[in-house]
């Protein structure tokens, strides 16, 4: 019986090779359909508090290692729904250096993260006032570019600039959030919300920076005032935060869809954008600080706002989109 079972199998917890075979011929022995069957009886054995090695995703194999992001089932599936279509492109590996899925968007050719559903706490207790108050918000997975949008993707698509640092992997700058969003639009794509971005930046980091409070880390991770020449650098060339990410700190602003509020009463706590159709403030948020500005500007709850056709050589973007609603 199921007991009896997860008893051997406890004893040979250490033996993995073994457990999976064991695991592989009690869940197939007498099965009408033996992969159904081996799936509930592993989450069975899993419920019962066997210890059981992960495995990985089906068709998303290569490059997976048990280090990887555990997404859910639901992330998943409408993962391979995503990247089943004539707009994505399942890269080989799929699996980032750092554990996360990533695919690559077919008309601009800029990779992207899955970043996993969760929770965090965004803002800060300790510093302005309009990062306050710190309130708990709960995302839906969703894909974020793995870099700032460059001159390349942006050219490849189209859009309204004045670009004063040129250079195809540079980070497109001097165009507005309004020419940002059109882009975007014009390519399947959207930008990010307030609450995804810094969740993003953050990627599981609950301190000034992504990685932690230490500031003599900053060069490591933010082209800014005291490494950059006060010049935008091409993207990727630092290090990426824990899902992947580079550039969140640093090298140019990133455009939100949020409108301007100067602190986070009675903001939506599920995610999504605030206010991202104001016509009353035609303000839109900003994040990750820039080559030309210090270590206070490029911290993850660090926030700042500008008209939204407002163009500066320190400002771009960096798209995200949304997985398919459900799975047929």
């Amino acid at each position: 019986d199921l007991r009896a079972v997860a008893r051997l199998l406890a004893d040979l917890a250490g033996e993995e090779p073994a457990l999976a075979r064991v695991v592989e011929r009690a869940a197939s022995e007498d099965a009408e359909d033996p992969l159904e069957d081996a799936a509930a009886f592993r989450e069975a054995l899993l419920a019962a508090g066997v210890p059981l090695p992960r495995l990985a995703p089906e068709g998303l194999e290569a490059g997976w290692s048990e280090d990887c992001l555990d997404y859910s089932g639901e992330t998943l599936d409408r993962f391979r729904e995503l990247v089943a279509t004539d707009a994505w492109e399942l890269p080989e590996p799929a699996w980032s250096k750092q554990g996360t899925l990533t695919a690559r968007h077919a008309a601009t050719e800029l990779l992207f993260v899955l970043v996993p559903e969760g929770e965090f706490d965004m803002g800060s207790a300790e510093k302005h006032e309009d990062e306050r108050p710190v309130r708990r918000v709960s995302l839906s997975a969703f894909l974020l570019a793995a870099t700032p949008c460059t001159q390349e993707a942006w050219d490849r698509i189209g859009g309204e600039d004045s670009r004063e640092y040129e250079g195809p992997r540079h980070p497109i700058n001097m165009t507005g959030q309004k020419h940002c969003k059109a882009w975007c639009e014009a390519c399947g794509l959207r930008l990010p919300s307030e609450a995804e971005w810094e969740y993003a930046c953050r990627a599981g980091s609950e301190g000034l920076w992504c990685f932690g409070d230490d500031e003599s880390l900053l060069p490591e991770y933010a082209w800014f005032r005291e490494n950059s020449d006060r010049l935008p650098k091409e993207v990727a060339r630092l290090r990426p935060n824990a899902w992947g990410l580079f550039d969140m700190h640093g090298n140019v602003w990133e455009w939100c869809l949020d409108a301007r509020h100067e602190s986070y009463e009675e903001a939506p706590a599920d995610g999504s954008a605030w206010d991202p159709e104001s016509e009353e403030d035609v303000y839109r948020v900003m994040r990750g600080g820039s080559f030309y500005l210090g270590p206070d500007h490029c911290r993850s709850a660090y926030r700042d706002w500008k008209p939204d056709l407002r163009r500066f050589g320190s400002l771009g973007f960096r798209p995200a989109a949304d997985l398919p609603a459900s799975v047929d």
